[in-house]
């Protein structure tokens, strides 16, 4: 059995506000201990893989940021037996009570590292594309937009607004251009030019958010 420990390193103290809850969220493999005032995320894995190690400790970094807004990010060292944890931690909720160790499963981890990277976003039309990917992830179904006297049901108008800023030019589908009607806008794909078609995007970004927070939380059963 191999163990490899990761240094977590904050912005202030309200990391000790969180010991508790994220020693009940990680997995078993994975324990926090603090030595010379220092906390660790100490990690057992059966390979040395500094990689795949990696890849476990910051899928659960991302959970905490979805559950807290707690920030820590991961920085592999030059050494080979290690990872350093370089970053800021910074509190802005404590993380639900009843919250354990999470079963993942393939799209869980890329739907939380979509939703960090959204955050960082300050884009809007970029910040859509990678919210609209969580629900993409999630397999979901959404309906066929037939009447734009009427809004369309929220994963419908989610993918409507991932197709308009995903192309350029003139709006060819009947759908789309339903669309178009309903929010009185000419049928057009997103300008990156026109001021106002960039504000309509970024008008849309919590909406897309809200329904990719709830698919995502569905999935971690909370």
């Amino acid at each position: 059995m191999h163990k490899v420990s990761f240094r977590m390193l904050c912005a202030d103290e309200e990391l000790d506000s969180q010991i508790k809850a994220l020693r009940k969220i990680l997995p078993p493999s994975m324990s926090l201990n603090q030595r010379s005032s220092t906390w660790y995320i100490d990690v057992e894995s059966d390979t040395p893989e500094d990689v795949k190690m990696k890849y476990h400790v910051d899928r659960e970094l991302d959970r905490l940021y979805f559950l807290s807004g707690t920030r820590i990010k991961a920085e592999s060292c030059t050494s080979s037996v290690g990872v350093d944890l370089k970053g800021y931690f910074a509190v802005k909720s404590l993380v639900p009570i009843g919250i354990g160790p999470q079963r993942w499963d393939y799209s869980l981890g890329i739907q939380l590292r979509l939703w960090s990277l959204s955050k960082e976003t300050e884009y809007s039309p970029v910040r859509l594309l990678l919210l609209y990917q969580i629900i993409e992830l999630s397999d979901v179904v959404s309906a066929t937009y037939l009447n734009s006297g009427e809004p369309p049901d929220p994963l419908t108008e989610c993918r409507l607004l991932r197709n308009l800023v995903t192309h350029a030019g003139d709006v060819g589908g009947e759908e789309l251009k339903r669309y178009c009607e309903y929010l009185g806008m000419p049928a057009l794909m997103f300008d990156v030019t026109d001021e106002s078609y960039l504000a309509l995007v970024s008008s849309k970004c919590q909406f897309v958010e809200d329904q990719a927070r709830q698919l995502i939380r569905k999935k971690m059963e909370y």
